[in-house]
């Protein structure tokens, strides 16, 4: 007897879907009041999660990145009050939304390190909300995108099919309150959550 298909028959979405619009968190200020962490908020995924999540006004909002974000600051400055660099200020977190990839979930050769490494976070995901269930964790997979990285692999470029945008309106839904049943979960961003 053939083993069962480890792929979840799903359509792929690659882009905003009326689910996640993110124009409501902007008009409704659905951040007003709570503080917002973003890691890697410098480039790529990252940069777009610290402009959206702005856009959506959180009370306090920190990014901690290794190079310089002069644009990012000043799009986010107009948008919210706002710390970036070394002031983080943790106190509040009611969400913890990690980037995770499907590749936790594969097995193939040499792929040992970022394997193990992606499926310890999904691990730790599911943790995090049981030790402390106040606080609503996700692991989501953004999806195949392409940023300034895809340099290091360019034969991976015609792959990176989905927005940078999908990933981040996905990340609003999920913290924004409606979700709350999902955490301690790995998401993939191309799935419909409707």
């Amino acid at each position: 007897m053939p083993s069962p298909s480890e792929n979840l028959s799903l359509a792929r979405i690659q882009d905003i879907y009326p689910g996640i619009e993110p124009e409501p968190h902007f008009s409704n200020k659905t951040y007003t009041g709570k503080t917002v962490l973003i890691t890697g908020g410098s480039r790529g995924i990252g940069r777009e999660i610290a402009i959206f999540y702005a856009r959506a006004a959180p009370g306090r909002q920190s990014c901690l990145y290794r190079t310089r974000i002069d644009d990012v600051c000043g799009k986010c400055n107009n948008l919210c009050r706002g710390s970036f660099g070394k002031d983080v200020c943790l106190d509040g977190i009611e969400a913890r939304l990690t980037l995770g990839s499907a590749s936790a979930q594969c097995r193939y050769p040499c792929g040992s390190p970022y394997i193990v490494s992606k499926h310890a976070l999904n691990r730790l995901i599911e943790y995090i909300p049981i030790e402390n269930p106040a606080v609503k964790a996700f692991t989501l997979d953004p999806g195949a995108i392409k940023t300034d990285m895809t340099a290091l692999n360019p034969a991976a470029a015609p792959y990176l099919i989905d927005t940078l945008a999908l990933p981040t309106a996905a990340r609003l839904r999920l913290t924004g309150g409606r979700e709350d049943w999902l955490s301690g979960r790995y998401l993939s961003a191309n799935w419909n959550l409707d």
